[in-house]
């Protein structure tokens, strides 16, 4: 994807920041099923993950959610790693299980107010995650994200909160 490709749509004085890829690994405990999806949604996570040589790491996230099932809070944990096939291997000798592997290629940009990534999912296609640099008021941060998408004038439908893991398992299961 070339950058002026992907800022067709794009309208919010942004600067282009970088481009990167990311091969996350998502593990389960094979007796207990934590970290597994629940009702088809992937919530929380334990991830080994490759960006590059120097940087691999396994990532544990537990989320909290509203009402409406929207993200607004995330305890994360991110420890570096020197091998992706040995920290796999640990992690099976523990129990865990890769049940979803994810590779995903990020444009990022951002501006004062918005960090934007236009991200392409291998098997999955594009996607646009928008995140509030300052989120003081996790709710005021979900109505202003959701009112800023909808005025791009982008072909979208009405759910906000979807996670692309949750569409990739989807997709791996049928």
């Amino acid at each position: 994807m070339e950058k002026n490709e992907t800022l067709k749509f794009y309208t919010i004085n942004e600067e282009y920041i970088e481009k990167f890829t990311l091969d996350d690994i998502y593990m389960k405990d094979s007796r207990t099923n934590e970290f597994a999806a629940k009702d088809g949604r992937i919530t929380d996570t334990l991830i080994i993950r490759y960006v590059n040589e120097d940087d691999k790491k396994i990532i544990c996230k537990r989320r909290k959610y509203n009402e409406r099932g929207f993200e607004t809070s995330t305890e994360k944990s991110v420890n570096k790693i020197a091998d992706i096939k040995e920290a796999e291997k640990l992690l099976n000798m523990m129990g865990y299980i890769r049940f979803l592997n994810m590779i995903d290629t990020n444009y990022m940009y951002e501006n004062d107010e918005y960090v934007a990534y236009i991200q392409d999912v291998k098997d999955l296609g594009k996607f646009l995650e928008l995140e509030v640099k300052e989120n003081k008021n996790a709710e005021q941060s979900i109505e202003k994200l959701i009112s800023f998408v909808k005025s791009l004038n982008l072909n979208i439908g009405t759910k906000f909160g979807i996670r692309k893991a949750d569409l990739l398992l989807k997709k791996s299961i049928l």
